[in-house]
């Protein structure tokens, strides 16, 4: 089986969480073109909040080694706005993010190419 076809079945397999994770493949595969948001997706699903401040998803990027004002407007600006076109809701007043069961599947098709490729 190619990689192309475990991702499609990681992403559309039905995941533990109880609500419906149906994402496309082709959305899951743009939101981890991103390195940066792809350690966003690995922190909200590692997170054991569902509500979580941008404030501290950017302290974890920084704790990576960026600049922590350049990860809080990235957030912010780009990476917060795409998210929550399709795997999280953002409350822009308070400036957090709420995970969704969408995002769920992304990780796993994340975690699938890391596997595989490793």
């Amino acid at each position: 089986m190619s990689l192309l076809d475990r991702l499609r079945e990681k992403v559309s397999q039905p995941q533990e969480q109880p609500a419906s994770a149906n994402i496309p493949p082709s959305e899951a595969y743009s939101l981890l073109q991103n390195e940066r948001r792809r350690h966003i997706i690995q922190f909200l699903t590692e997170s054991e909040d569902q509500e979580v401040p941008v404030s501290d998803i950017a302290d974890h990027l920084s704790e990576l080694g960026d600049d922590r004002t350049a990860c809080y407007v990235s957030c912010i600006q780009q990476h917060i706005p795409r998210l929550s076109q399709s795997v999280v809701d953002y409350d822009e007043q308070a400036k957090v993010v709420q995970v969704r069961q969408e995002l769920y599947a992304v990780a796993d098709a994340q975690n699938a190419v890391e596997e595989a490729l490793n």
